[in-house]
């Protein structure tokens, strides 16, 4: 059963409208369409916050929908990936203030270790 069908199985079991899950979840009843007719997919707060409501865990309310379960898997590994960009990127750039700082000569770094000898 994919994610749609699920929302709209555990809604009409509970008895609500679209507009009273909407309401619950703090979102607009469009929102609520489009998932059931599988237009768009909730994030991943919704969904939390759908199995809760629902009193289902989350495992059960997501693993029959193997294209959502793909889908978090793979912005899960995009935003380790963007951390790592991010973040040897800012090292690289404090490594080149760093050095423009120090005032360091990098194409001539050999007179700046010969004035360091001369002071020990």
């Amino acid at each position: 059963m994919d994610l749609g069908s699920q929302i709209r199985k555990q809604r009409e079991d509970k008895k609500w409208s679209q507009q009273v899950l909407a309401d619950k979840l703090h979102i607009s009843r469009q929102s609520i369409s489009k998932w059931e007719q599988n237009t768009a997919l909730p994030s991943f707060t919704n969904i939390v916050n759908m199995s809760e409501l629902f009193g289902i865990s989350l495992d059960e309310f997501i693993k029959s929908d193997t294209q959502l379960v793909e889908q978090i898997d793979a912005k899960m590994k995009m935003s380790k990936m963007l951390k790592a960009i991010i973040i040897s990127a800012l090292i690289t750039f404090i490594m080149f203030i760093g050095l423009k700082i120090s005032s360091i000569d990098v194409y001539n770094i050999s007179s700046y270790f010969t004035d360091l000898s001369a002071v020990f």
